[in-house]
């Protein structure tokens, strides 16, 4: 029987897609739906605005940042970013010449899910550091995310604090669950630190997110933080469009939050919340 040398030319190709779809080429298995969701935080008070790159591991950086001039404060919205091990890199806004030194390496990860890098600690107190978290999946509307990014907090006997929900003009809570810092000292977080959403909150007027200490686990404890929801910003943007201050809100467009305890040097956080002991609480309405 005889092959046409057409027919062979055929073979070759098929066997050679074949390959590369089994693994030859990171570009290949990467295409289709190998794809992580990525978001960024300036949270420290000291650091200055920041562009951020992240660059997969094996690449060189991009000549343009994944967000740009990122203020103190700032949360950026999910992106999405090839699901595999790379590094991110935070520059003064506008160079890029040398990265803070805050800069760290992201572990492999995984399709579809959601991550939430954070710059912070102070650079004048020698905490400058990068935290990583990996973000649960909202199941329904009204939950919230809590992330500990404070190290000025965890210094102040803060490692681990307790979270929940207030209404009202109530100073009290009751507590829903814990958050621990994801690294105490001044080097690298190379580990994701799961933060699952709590229960999904009963809406109502004065919905207040409350920190406090761990150790208050009777209800109500006291409260150190609070962040209203109507403090809560849209993501990338300053702007705090939730006036009937509830979550799930009113208006049913805002219906999961993240907080996260950052360091803060002034009065108040960007956000409008106390400053107290060097920390204080941001949050954003979270589009995934």
């Amino acid at each position: 029987m005889k092959i046409s040398r057409a027919l062979i030319a055929l073979f070759a190709l098929s066997g050679a897609l074949s390959l590369a779809a089994c693994g030859g080429s990171a570009g290949i298995s990467n295409a289709v739906g190998s794809q992580s969701n990525f978001r960024f935080v300036n949270g420290s008070p000291d650091a200055g605005t920041v562009d951020i790159y992240f660059v997969p591991t094996g690449t060189s950086r991009n000549s343009s940042p994944s967000y740009s001039a990122a203020t103190y404060g700032r949360i950026t919205d999910f992106m999405t970013e090839p699901a595999v091990a790379g590094q991110v890199f935070f520059y003064p806004t506008g160079t890029t010449t040398t990265p803070l030194s805050a800069s760290c390496a992201i572990p492999q990860s995984s399709s579809g899910q959601n991550y939430t890098v954070v710059l912070a600690g102070q650079v004048g107190k020698s905490t400058l550091q990068c935290v990583i978290f990996q973000d649960g999946l909202y199941t329904a509307s009204g939950e919230y995310r809590v992330h500990h990014a404070s190290p000025a907090a965890a210094a102040a006997g803060l490692a681990t604090i307790g979270y929940g929900v207030s209404a009202g003009a109530s100073p009290t809570y009751t507590q829903a669950g814990v958050a621990s810092f994801p690294n105490t000292g001044n080097t690298v977080a190379t580990t994701f630190d799961t933060i699952n959403p709590s229960a999904a909150v009963t809406p109502a007027v004065q919905t207040t997110f409350d920190v406090g200490a761990a150790t208050q686990n009777a209800s109500p404890g006291t409260t150190l933080l609070s962040l209203n929801a109507s403090q809560l910003v849209t993501p990338g943007s300053n702007n705090q469009p939730d006036t009937g201050n509830t979550l799930p809100s009113s208006a049913g467009t805002y219906n999961n939050a993240s907080i996260f305890a950052i360091d803060c040097t002034g009065a108040t956080t960007p956000e409008g919340s106390v400053c107290i002991d060097g920390a204080g609480l941001i949050g954003s309405f979270d589009s995934k």
